[in-house]
């Protein structure tokens, strides 16, 4: 899942400071220095669940829904990832990662309650792909949701979950029916996508 998110992540990531800069801690959009950040950027990504080590493995891995003493420790994992990490071998804007990718848009995600801006750039880009991975990744308690599935869950949550700004790079780049996956057509027959072309990724070419 780290792994995964991380690529996604920094795609995403990659695109956004290109087209809409980086965000500097005045508030400032910057174009400068992009490597720089994506390599803070990808470290964030990639121990942004380490506080789940701390978290029994029976609860991770519960088939059935949390209790509210198991979800409770569920959402402290920001918090204990950031007391497991030395706070002088990391950079404070890859441990926003950490802190910060269950916060929301809306201001109803945790562990802070930030809401929108106040939300570190970094953060709501994690914050994406960490749903997307999720919702299309085998879970304990269920299985991989198809990747149009994800993208679809992603998508409506522009303006409530996530940045809309995150969310217009996102789809530029994630496919909801990405090459080599099999397809049922409105007409009944099957066939594979065989090609993904911008803009145009909701519409692939489909060998039949």
């Amino acid at each position: 899942h780290s792994i995964d998110v991380t690529a996604l992540g920094l795609l995403v990531g990659q695109r956004v400071f290109r087209e809409q800069g980086w965000i500097d801690y005045k508030g400032r959009r910057r174009f400068e220095n992009i490597e720089k950040k994506l390599g803070q950027l990808g470290l964030g990504l990639l121990l942004h669940d380490i506080g789940k080590l701390a978290i029994p493995a029976a609860v991770l891995n519960k088939p059935d829904k949390l209790d509210d003493h198991e979800w409770e420790l569920v959402r402290r994992h920001p918090i204990v990832g950031l007391e497991l990490l030395p706070s002088n071998l990391i950079s404070a804007v890859s441990k926003t990662v950490i802190r910060s990718h269950h916060e929301r848009w809306d201001g109803r995600g945790y562990p802070d309650g930030k809401a929108g801006a106040d939300i570190h750039q970094f953060a709501r880009i994690a914050a994406v792909a960490d749903v997307y991975d999720a919702v299309t990744s085998e879970r304990p308690y269920r299985g991989a949701a198809a990747a149009h599935i994800g993208v679809t869950v992603v998508l409506e949550g522009a303006g409530s979950a996530f940045d809309p700004d995150i969310i217009e790079i996102f789809a530029k780049i994630v496919p909801p029916y990405p090459p080599g996956i099999e397809v049922t057509l409105a007409d009944g027959r099957s066939g594979v996508v065989a090609r993904v072309a911008p803009p145009r990724l909701d519409r692939p070419t489909v060998r039949i």
